[in-house]
């Protein structure tokens, strides 16, 4: 898969138009989330797609999340809630998203500075 592949796709740079480029990822996310929760239930797993199908899309949504995060800044949300862009519910999943891709990156950050920093003291 190419590092570029991506979902988040607005027709211009207008507001209106990341919001509803970032709500698909959002739709998108939610459905992989629940492929993934029924994956192994025999009823679901041959209307889902394969594991393999569903982790490329897994990755495709986390690399358009990333995009769509830089795409919208804290100011953004507000105004898209102001406008009625978003409802409270999905700016609330922004936010939490934000977060946890936030902190997955400090952690990959952190591994890569502390890997192989680590010293053993000799007796």
């Amino acid at each position: 898969m190419p590092n570029s592949a991506s979902i988040f796709n607005p027709k211009d740079n207008s507001l209106e138009e990341r919001i509803v480029a970032f709500k698909s990822v959002l739709y998108a996310n939610n459905n992989i989330e629940l492929s993934l929760k029924y994956n192994n239930d025999k009823l679901w797993s041959d209307r889902l797609g394969t594991s393999e199908e569903v982790k490329l899309a897994q990755k495709i949504n986390e690399q358009s999340l990333k995009q769509a995060f830089k795409s919208l800044n804290y100011a953004d949300l507000q105004e898209a809630k102001s406008l009625g862009l978003l409802s409270q519910e999905e700016a609330k999943q922004i936010k939490v998203l934000k977060a946890k891709s936030d902190l997955n990156q400090l952690s990959h950050i952190d591994k890569g500075k502390t890997h192989g920093r680590h010293e053993f003291k000799k007796n």
